[in-house]
Formats: C-alpha cells, sequence, structure tokens
C-alpha cells in the first residue's frame, strides 16, 4: 500500500511541473542516466574488490613455496642426522677392527689367529657397506641441496613478481578512486536535476533487488529486463507520460 502511495504521488508531482507528462518523461530519462553512472560505479568497485584476491592468491602461490622449502629442509637435515649416524657407527666399527688387529700379534694358536682373522672380515664387510650408506646419503643430500635451491629460487621470484603486483595494483586502485570520485559527483548532479525523493527511493528499491536494473527501456514492444512481452495497453500507457509504469514480470520502471 504504501509503494502504491508512493507512485501516486510521484506521478502526481511530475503531471503537476510545467509541461505536465513531458517532465515525467524528462525525469524518466535523467534516471536512464543515473542508471548509466550506478553500472559503471557497480564494475568500479566490483573491479575494486577483486584486485586484493589477485595480491592473495599470489600470495598463496608464495606461501605454498615456502611450504615446500620448508619440507625439503626437513628431508635435508633428516639426511643429514642419518648420515652423522652412520659415521659414529663406522667410527666404533673401526675402532673394533684396529682392536682385533692388534689382538693378532697376541694370539697362541691357529685356531684363535683364524677366528680372530674370520671376525676381521666381518667388520671389514660392515665397514665397507656403512662406508657405501654413507655416500649414498652424501649423494641424496645433494640432490635435495639442488632442490633446496631450487625452490629458493623460485621464492625470489615469486616474491619479486608479488612486489610488481602490488605496484600495479596500487596504481589501479588509484585510477578507480579517481574514476569512481568523478563519477559519484556526475551522480550528484543528475540526482539534484531529478529532485524527486519517492522517485529516487523507488529506483534505489528496484535497482536494489533487481541486479541494479531499476528502469529499462521497451524495445519491440518488450521489456529490456525479463524479456516478456508487454500488452498493448502498457505500451500506450506508458508513451503518455501520465504515471509511472512497472513491468507487470520484473517490477522495474519501463520507459520508451
Amino acid at each position: 500500500m504504501e509503494e502504491k502511495v508512493k507512485i501516486v504521488l510521484i506521478s502526481y508531482l511530475c503531471y503537476n511541473m510545467p509541461y505536465g507528462g513531458r517532465m515525467l518523461k524528462q525525469k524518466l530519462e535523467l534516471l536512464l542516466e543515473l542508471q548509466e553512472i550506478d553500472i559503471k560505479i557497480d564494475e568500479l568497485e566490483s573491479k575494486k574488490t577483486e584486485i586484493p584476491h589477485m595480491l592473495d592468491e599470489q600470495k598463496m602461490n608464495i606461501k605454498s613455496k615456502q611450504d615446500e622449502g620448508m619440507l625439503i629442509k626437513k628431508e635435508n637435515e633428516e639426511l643429514q642426522k642419518s648420515r652423522k649416524m652412520l659415521e659414529i657407527e663406522l667410527e666404533s666399527k673401526n675402532g673394533e677392527l684396529k682392536k682385533l688387529q692388534s689382538q693378532l700379534y697376541s694370539v697362541k694358536t691357529n685356531k684363535e689367529y683364524s677366528a680372530i682373522q674370520q671376525e676381521i672380515g666381518h667388520l671389514k664387510e660392515s665397514i665397507s657397506k656403512i662406508e657405501e650408506d654413507i655416500i649414498n646419503k652424501m649423494l641424496e643430500e645433494d640432490g635435495v641441496k639442488k632442490k633446496a635451491n631450487t625452490i629458493q629460487s623460485e621464492i625470489k621470484k615469486e616474491e619479486d613478481k608479488l612486489k610488481e603486483m602490488e605496484e600495479k595494483c596500487n596504481n589501479e586502485i588509484q585510477k578507480i578512486e579517481q574514476n569512481l570520485n568523478a563519477l559519484k559527483l556526475q551522480r550528484e548532479e543528475i540526482i539534484k536535476k531529478i529532485e524527486i525523493k519517492e522517485l529516487l527511493d523507488t529506483y534505489n528499491n528496484i535497482r536494489q533487488n533487481l541486479g541494479g536494473v531499476g528502469i529499462v527501456k521497451v524495445e519491440n514492444n518488450s521489456c529490456k529486463g525479463c524479456f516478456i512481452n508487454l500488452r498493448a495497453q502498457t505500451i500506450i500507457e506508458i508513451k503518455k507520460y501520465e504515471s509511472i509504469i512497472f513491468c507487470d514480470n520484473c517490477g522495474r520502471i519501463l520507459y520508451i
């Protein structure tokens, strides 16, 4: 009921101004201009909102690389720890070997000598295996170090890219802000010309609820907002400009 009263009031105010129905047509034309500006403002605001997301995506790329770098670092630490344990074991085995070799000079029987020689043989095999394992660990460490250097280089590259993006984004935001300020000034000028608060409120309410479009032109006897064919009587009423006409389907303000 309140909305209907508002519509009647808008129509009455426009029709009782100088030039009657022609005044309503002028107000609707101004409303179309206002909507074009509002659409541009919406587009710029949306673009402005998207810019930080682009930076967030790049920051996530860097974080992913850093996490990968941490895993490589941990892998290298584990390899070093394993190698050091092998080196400690090797040192212990070499100590045992020297001890056995020194015992060869104090044995009294061939049987004891043969037994020690056999132990020495087993120990040398064990030492050889440990030395081989140490070499393999060192080779693995070299490979991991190369991976670490590669990932650090990639992180540096992505961080440099982020700095460039931040600079470009800041410049882009400044341009958007300048354009927004200019458009908002134009918007205020048009609002002053429209004058009728009830008309602006109705437009803003429809626009807010219907995807940013509050007023649409009629083309080929169809509403350009929802593309439904309009009744012949509706077209006639629009052309009279005696009252605000809304689309029966989508509810937008109609203009020819």
